[in-house]
């Protein structure tokens, strides 16, 4: 009997790697790949210092808010779930077999439901495949720069992003209001799709998120928030001693109550 062998980054790199050279082919042309649906960016605190290679996005990881922005992308009838179909869909287009594809469904899929929800993407053991996944979908189809672009490219797209940042707190709760109110499967519930986004980003599952994890939470909200209007938040809807912000406190103080709507 066949064993299910162990799925890894480097399992399916290797299946992932034409779509890459090809993406590598592009940059080199001078060809941006665009996004299909809107997306936000963190501006790139999450790049890190140069790698021997000198490239600016040789260290790039997604942060937990991209990979949800990613699921979100994946859930294409808006629904709250991803279908072996529609990861079918994304993989094959990234260069990923199959059975690749099939394996990791399964795998996610750890109540045999047969949809994905976003507490099984962001489940940790999936962690590194995640982000090699997210990356690869983040360079086919939202137009973050690969490592073939030239650091002009990777410049201006950051850039860009950051010409979209939110500049006032009340400016960032009503669009990430709105963004909820559009994306929840209930509308009148979107109280409870914040709570799910900052949820997601909150690893250690505390209930509490420092500056760069609610910059991320608004990140998966499609909000992008500089660092004065993300320490204007913690600073107005308080923190604890260690600096942190109750986000199941805060959520309906910072947004309203969802009956609002």
């Amino acid at each position: 009997m066949a064993t299910s062998m162990p799925l890894h980054v480097q399992d399916i790199h290797d299946g992932a790697a034409a779509s890459l050279a090809a993406s590598k082919q592009a940059a080199a042309n001078g060809e941006v790949h665009t996004a299909q649906r809107p997306f936000t960016a963190r501006i790139p605190t999450n790049i890190g210092p140069r790698s021997r290679t000198g490239h600016p996005m040789a260290n790039f990881k997604p942060s937990r808010g991209q990979a949800l922005q990613v699921f979100q992308h994946l859930d294409k009838d808006k629904n709250g779930k991803v279908t072996l179909a529609e990861l079918e869909e994304a993989g094959l287009s990234l260069g990923f077999s199959l059975e690749q594809t099939h394996r990791l469904f399964k795998r996610m899929d750890k109540g045999n439901k047969g949809y994905l929800k976003a507490a099984d993407w962001g489940d940790q053991e999936f962690v590194k495949v995640l982000e090699f996944f997210s990356l690869m979908y983040m360079q086919k189809y939202m137009g973050l720069p690969t490592q073939a672009s030239t650091p002009e490219q990777v410049g201006k797209y950051f850039a860009s992003q950051e010409l979209r940042q939110i500049k006032t707190v009340p400016a960032a709760i009503s669009m990430a209001r709105t963004n909820a109110v559009m994306r929840a499967i209930n509308a009148a519930n979107y109280n409870d799709f914040i709570l799910d986004c900052f949820k997601f980003v909150d690893t250690e599952q505390r209930g509490s998120l420092g500056v760069e994890g609610l910059r991320d939470g608004f990140a998966a909200l499609g909000v992008q928030l500089t660092d004065e209007v993300a320490k204007q938040i913690m600073g107005r809807y308080g923190t604890d001693a260690n600096g942190y912000l109750n986000y199941q406190e805060c959520v309906p103080r910072l947004f309203g109550k969802s009956s609002a709507f």
